[in-house]
């Protein structure tokens, strides 16, 4: 697809536009789109802006994320995932953004296990989330390897 976005529109990869670009300009022009793909045909749907996650409101904790994705069941959302956005990719940034996405993801898992029945399984439930960095983006997961042990595996 950014072979394909080359083709198409070569001048959004012209260096004096890419210079001016936003975070928000990255969201609407590139990864957008390619993240409603990627999510099409699944339970979990994009939902873009500074958004609260619903396991951190639990917490107390008032902390936005650029992404959530989630799930809309019989009225009510739920959140599947997240993801942070920065037009540039800096050290500390990039840990920055991580950091948030690896806590929230934690919180989701930690309200999934213990709000269901799901002892046997909760191995078996891994929550994405997405770090974007301009052209760069990292897929990861966070999921409970054994009780009290995160792990957290980069996908792409």
């Amino acid at each position: 697809n950014r072979l394909k976005k080359h083709l198409e529109e070569a001048h959004l990869f012209e260096s004096p536009l890419i210079n001016s670009f936003s975070e928000c300009d990255y969201v609407v022009k590139f990864w957008g789109p390619l993240v409603e793909k990627a999510f099409k045909n699944t339970s979990s749907n994009p939902h873009w802006g500074d958004a609260l996650p619903g396991s951190l409101l639990t917490l107390g904790i008032k902390m936005k994320m650029d992404l959530r994705l989630i799930a809309i069941d019989k009225n009510q959302c739920e959140d599947h995932g997240y993801g942070e956005v920065t037009k540039q990719c800096s050290v500390p940034k990039y840990f920055k953004n991580k950091r948030k996405a690896v806590i929230a993801c934690k919180a989701l898992l930690n309200s999934i296990i213990t709000s269901s029945a799901i002892d046997q399984e909760k191995e078996n439930v891994f929550i994405p989330y997405l770090i974007v960095m301009g052209f760069e983006m990292h897929l990861c997961v966070v999921h409970l390897k054994s009780n009290h042990f995160y792990n957290k595996n980069i996908c792409i």
